[in-house]
């Protein structure tokens, strides 16, 4: 008698949740709902036209007398009690974790590579992953669904050229390319020889950040956007002359004020839809960031974003990192800017990360060029008004702790790589989590991160050696 009192109760509260769901129009959740309980579609309508009760009256009646002490046990369920009301037209873009498109299933853990992997990067060669390690050696390996497998590496004088920092490939131009420890940055052939008189010294210290951008005029130049130690950040020509031999010459170059922290670049349509860089950057010891515009080759100054409340101090803490959302593709050209644009950035607040999210302006500085004083003018336009979200998280970290932020295009989520593993952020709901995946270790400090073009892999390097690769599906 008990079983049959409780499959009536179950099922009187499967139609509830049913009927609760279709009155808000929540038909997509509806059917995976009534599937997984195998409810017919006969019986949610009929239960529909019945005069039972619904779900929202019983909840009303049970918590009527008690609505404060329930709004507030709620509220404790959340690190972020005051969640923003984004509007109709901004919330769309805002990220959220999409629970249905985010299934990590775990190819391979790879223990095999020599040494630490520095960096993880895919190229946009199908399933092909860069892999440089501390042995001074770039790697080049194919993924499967079960192995990372190794098919050879960079052909370079590792004595000169050291530990790579950097490394990639840029289809246009069908080359790979390295920066070591040196400044220098050197390109390799499609079979990954080194081509000879193609290693440029670009900065007088280690090359921290560089992107390699096809210019919309030229099928055969490229600019070069770079930064290192030196505190230079640069604007470089690359191109391919008649006999096909590179050339590299610098257009314009910055003496920034402090330490860069990290760099990020996307497009932006000018006069006639014309594409140009826009270069975001965050240094250290300045709670701004500051963005360029590449004008008649030359780097100019387009305005900074402030990421504190006050216009009196420039400086409570730093950048860690930040990813560049919402771009989008233009005639086969990849990371547009556009009006939704935004920055999830990840700051150095101890012992736990806040995320702020920024609205990214469509504005850029037509002037040729600004004088490399004039990141103290006056005259800079700064915006006080694009913070959307200043959010707690739960992630652990100290002063010494560099997480790495991606986005996941395909299901709007992102996802943090720590010194504890991998975290995930949902911004609309103001909330973080440890991503509860298989190979996921909270005593795991990461130490690079990608995903592919596709979005359809995540690779994870590890401090420890270890190299986990994911395969991220649907449900």
């Amino acid at each position: 008698m008990a079983a049959i009192e409780n499959r009536t109760i179950d099922d009187y509260i499967n139609l509830l949740i049913a009927k609760y769901l279709k009155a808000k129009g929540l038909d997509e959740s509806l059917g995976v709902f009534a599937r997984e309980m195998s409810l017919s579609r006969n019986l949610i309508n009929s239960f529909d036209e019945s005069n039972l009760e619904n779900l929202f009256d019983i909840v009303s009646d049970r918590i009527q007398f008690n609505e404060y002490n329930v709004a507030n046990s709620l509220k404790s369920l959340k690190l972020n009690e005051i969640v923003p009301q984004f509007s109709d037209k901004v919330i769309p873009y805002v990220p959220k974790w999409d629970f249905q498109d985010s299934d990590f299933i775990l190819d391979c853990i790879d223990s095999s590579v020599d040494g630490l992997t520095i960096l993880a990067r895919f190229t946009s060669n199908a399933g092909e992953l860069l892999l440089s390690t501390s042995q001074k050696k770039v790697l080049v390996a194919e993924t499967s669904d079960n192995a990372i497998e190794k098919i050879g590496e960079f052909d370079s004088n590792k004595e000169q050229i050291g530990i790579v920092k950097i490394c990639g490939y840029l289809a246009s131009g069908k080359f790979y390319y390295s920066c070591g420890l040196d400044g220098k940055l050197s390109l390799y052939d499609n079979s990954r020889m080194h081509l000879s008189s193609s290693d440029w010294k670009l900065h007088s210290r280690i090359i921290t950040y560089l992107d390699i951008i096809p210019r919309e005029d030229s099928s055969s130049s490229w600019h070069v956007i770079s930064c290192g130690f030196d505190n230079m950040l640069k604007l470089s020509i690359l191109q391919r002359n008649n006999e096909g031999k590179y050339e590299l010459r610098i257009l314009s170059e910055l003496k920034i004020a402090s330490p860069v922290v990290t760099v990020k670049t996307t497009l932006i349509a000018i006069k006639d839809s014309f594409l140009t860089p826009m270069v975001f950057l965050a240094r250290s010891d300045y709670t701004r960031i500051v963005a360029y515009s590449v004008i008649n080759d030359k780097l100019a100054l387009s305005y900074e974003i402030a990421l504190n409340n006050t216009q009196f101090s420039t400086h409570s803490f730093n950048v860690r990192d930040f990813e560049v959302l919402n771009t989008k593709t233009v005639n086969g050209v990849n990371n547009v800017q556009t009006e939704n644009s935004m920055l999830a950035i990840c700051t150095s607040h101890t012992p736990y990360m806040r995320m702020i999210l920024v609205k990214l302006p469509i504005e850029i500085n037509e002037k040729e060029g600004i004088d490399q004083n004039s990141l103290t003018s006056t005259k800079t336009k700064v915006f006080y008004d694009k913070i959307l979200f200043n959010m707690a998280t739960e992630i652990e970290q100290d002063g010494y702790s560099q997480p790495i932020v991606k986005k996941m295009p395909n299901s709007n989520s992102i996802i943090i790589g720590t010194d504890n593993g991998i975290y995930a952020s949902d911004i609309q709901n103001g909330e973080t989590w440890f991503l509860d995946v298989p190979g996921n270790d909270v005593s795991k400090r990461i130490k690079s991160m990608d995903t592919n073009n596709e979005m359809s892999k995540l690779v994870v390097a590890y401090a420890d050696k270890s190299i986990n690769l994911y395969s991220i599906t649907g449900k």
